[in-house]
C-alpha cells in the first residue's frame, strides 16, 4: 500500500466535501417556490429621487387550487422566502398589513400594504420563482 502525502490527502478531502456540499444545495428543495416581495419605491420615499422597488418582511399564506390550506410562512427580514412542495397549482395569499409612514417624529397617516392573490404552477423537480409586488392605500 502507498502512502498518500500529507498534502494530497488534505486536497482529496476538500475535494470530497466541496463535491457534496455542492450537490446536496443543488437538490434543495426539490420541488416548490421561492420568491422574494417588494413595497412600491413612492411609500418609503418622499423626495424626487425615489429608489426601486424596497424588500418588505411579510408572511406568505399557500393554498391549493381549491382554496385549502397548505402551509404559512415568514420571509426574512429581506422578503426572502422558499416553500417546498408537491407539483400541482397552488394559490398564493400574502398578508395584508398597516404601515403608518414617518418622517422623524411626523407621522403622516396610516397605509394599508396589500398584494393581490395569485396563482403559481409548481412542476417537479423545479422551483418557481414569485415575486410579491405590494401596492398601498393611505388615509390621513
Amino acid at each position: 500500500m502507498t502512502a498518500i502525502l500529507p498534502a494530497k490527502r488534505i486536497l482529496l478531502v476538500a475535494l470530497a466535501l466541496s463535491f457534496a456540499c455542492t450537490t446536496s444545495m443543488a437538490r434543495s428543495p426539490h420541488t416548490g417556490i421561492a420568491g422574494q416581495s417588494f413595497l412600491p419605491p413612492q411609500i418609503h420615499c418622499f423626495g424626487v429621487d425615489c429608489p426601486g422597488p424596497v424588500p418588505v418582511p411579510t408572511t406568505i399564506t399557500v393554498l391549493t387550487e381549491n382554496g385549502e390550506f397548505v402551509t404559512k410562512v415568514a420571509t426574512d427580514a429581506e422578503g426572502n422566502f422558499a416553500v417546498s412542495l408537491k407539483p400541482g397549482i397552488y394559490r398564493i395569499v400574502p398578508e395584508v398589513f398597516t404601515w403608518a409612514p414617518s418622517s422623524g417624529p411626523i407621522v403622516f397617516g396610516f397605509c394599508t400594504l396589500y398584494a393581490s392573490p395569485f396563482q403559481v404552477t409548481v412542476e417537479k423537480k423545479v422551483i418557481a420563482s414569485v415575486e410579491v409586488r405590494y401596492e398601498y392605500y393611505c388615509v390621513d
